[in-house]
């Protein structure tokens, strides 16, 4: 469709101004061009005939008007990044799911042995705020656990006598003094406590 000239602009006989100005004429070259509208914020060229010097100047300037509109480049994100990554957040939740007791500290140690991730309490604690997971959430969630599980558990444990469990507390282990011989000592006589007082395995 023809070009008509206003103003030294080019506009199209829908009164749609391209998106660049083109230079209408240029040294020593005489042309005729046409182009369609600008429509949905594109530019469609459809044909040009015209020297070499002005198809040249033609792709120049669109070549800047599509780098004009460009979307803008997304940049990296500047800062250490996160120790969990989406999965292993995802990872946890699901872990909390089945085993809900499951304290800070040892969510901490199944990362390292089961994901070979090095995270710590502080980490584990604002991840799980951020989620929105806290124990009163869990428990509300766990009374939606499958009962068929739960029966299934209490009649695996029926298989055990009381001689198979062992119990502790947490008098017998004290962080300071070590293991004690004994948790509670006798009447009339003090608490026995091993030689070497420091934390050993426990």
């Amino acid at each position: 469709m023809p070009i008509q000239k206003l103003d030294n602009q080019e506009r199209c006989p829908h009164n749609c101004q391209l998106a660049s100005p083109l230079v209408a004429s240029l040294a020593n070259y005489e042309f005729e061009f046409s182009a369609s509208c600008c429509l949905d914020g594109q530019l469609m060229l459809s044909q040009l005939t015209a020297g070499y010097a002005f198809q040249r100047y033609t792709t120049k300037q669109i070549t800047s008007f599509d780098m004009a509109v460009s979307k803008a480049p997304s940049f990296r994100k500047l800062g250490r990044p996160r120790k969990l990554t989406t999965a292993d957040e995802e990872a946890v939740l699901e872990l909390l799911l089945v085993e809900g007791w499951r304290r800070q500290d040892e969510i901490v140690f199944w990362l390292w042995c089961e994901r070979g991730v090095l995270a710590n309490r502080s980490i584990i604690s604002r991840m799980l705020k951020r989620r929105k997971w806290t124990q009163k959430e869990l428990r509300r969630i766990s009374l939606g656990l499958s009962e068929d599980l739960r029966r299934g558990w209490r009649e695996e444990m029926r298989q055990y006598v009381a001689e198979d469990l062992v119990f502790f507390d947490e008098s017998i282990f004290d962080e300071k003094t070590g293991w004690r011989y004994r948790a509670y000592g006798p009447i009339g006589q003090d608490t026995r406590y091993p030689a070497n007082t420091q934390r050993g395995r426990t």
